[in-house]
């Protein structure tokens, strides 16, 4: 080999030696900025991780809360159901009930039984419910006896 011919072959080894260098410069810029980006990732990770966790602590506390608040409490303090009848040109009828306390009680209260010719002459227009009596009143004035059944569903506080 010819020494101008080495002169080139090292000249150009220089540049190829050069230009290695500025890749791995470049390189380790860019194995840097991975790393700061993968150092945010794992802090956003944290992040959600931590506010996930209390938001489930927060919502087990409320819930373990109400539940302990039940004290083995079912929803439902009683049951009772039965029918009025109102006959004649009565409007209300009365049934006795064991005691209860109104505000905390549902009331159901539907009419059955129908003239024998099908026709219903008789509603509800109301209710009135104390501790120890449910009265019903029908809006038709009317003659014969018309029933409606009832149920009192009590809650507990």
């Amino acid at each position: 080999m010819s020494i101008p011919l080495l002169a080139q072959t090292l000249a150009k080894l220089g540049e190829v030696a050069t230009n290695l260098g500025t890749v791995l410069t470049n390189l380790a810029a860019v194995q840097t900025t991975a790393n700061a980006i993968r150092g945010d990732i794992t802090s956003a990770r944290d992040n959600i991780n931590t506010a996930t966790n209390a938001a489930r602590d927060n919502v087990k506390t409320h819930v373990t809360t109400a539940v302990n608040g039940l004290s083995g409490k079912a929803p439902v303090k009683s049951i009772q159901s039965g029918t009025i009848s109102i006959t004649g040109v009565g409007l209300t009828g009365t049934a006795t009930i064991s005691t209860v306390v109104p505000a905390n009680c549902l009331v159901e209260v539907s009419m059955f039984g129908v003239l024998s010719s099908g026709v219903v002459d008789s509603t509800l227009s109301g209710h009135t419910l104390t501790a120890n009596s449910l009265t019903i009143t029908r809006a038709q004035n009317s003659s014969g006896t018309r029933f409606f059944g009832w149920k009192i569903t009590e809650l507990n506080p």
